[in-house]
């Protein structure tokens, strides 16, 4: 599977949490979906985790990730992106390769756990965990290296230099207490070896749409 997911969890100010969300629905979201090889990009909001905001973007292959497109628009950000970039806080974004996926539906929480490397044994918990009562899919991400290009303009105006994870496992569930069931039934599994967290759909944007 060749598929590439840039994964994203961060905080904001909460001072301009409404400005940040303008921003982001009206041009980042639809921005960054555009840019060629880019599908799908989903944002979510906190249920229970230690990071407010988990926002992924599917693309076609990893290496739309480090593409001409793309770094074009993080060597060029508008105004606004430079101005919200300020407001990041605790931001960890990492381009991933997709290395497995169990199910066909998108649900309205995730819960994901943010690994440093994935587990000897995480086809067995993917597959587990996906008879549990609400889990409708679940993935598993790998981090993949990307050329370096050194720091992109975007990212200076953040504050700090970001975290990044080695691996991911999400899953897709209905409602929220099966969310919070489903991180209690990870963390048994896996410990302090992840940050376990669940989130609610706040939006889907695909790329056809913007045609």
């Amino acid at each position: 599977m060749d598929t590439g997911i840039l994964a994203i969890w961060n905080d904001c100010l909460s001072a301009v949490e409404k400005q940040y969300e303008d921003w982001y629905m009206g041009q980042h979201l639809p921005e960054r979906v555009s840019v060629p090889g880019f599908r799908i990009g989903r944002r979510y909001q906190v249920v229970a985790a230690d990071l407010r905001y988990f926002t992924f973007y599917d693309t076609e292959t990893p290496e739309v990730l480090w593409s001409d497109a793309y770094r074009e628009r993080l060597a060029n950000p508008t105004l606004e992106t430079a101005e919200i970039m300020h407001s990041f806080r605790n931001m960890n974004r990492t381009v991933c390769r997709r290395v497995s996926q169990i199910g066909q539906f998108v649900a309205g929480h995730a819960v994901t756990a943010r690994l440093n490397t994935l587990p000897d044994d995480a086809g067995e918990i993917q597959s587990t965990l996906l008879n549990a009562t609400g889990v409708t899919g679940c993935e598993a991400w790998q981090a993949v290296e990307v050329p370096d290009a050194g720091a992109t303009v975007e990212s200076k105006y953040r504050d700090g230099p970001d975290e990044a994870i080695g691996a991911a496992l999400v899953f897709h569930v209905m409602r929220e207490q099966d969310a919070l069931d489903t991180c209690d039934a990870l963390f048994k599994v896996l410990g302090d070896q992840a940050q376990i967290g669940a989130y609610q759909l706040l939006c889907e944007l695909r790329a056809e749409s913007l045609q």
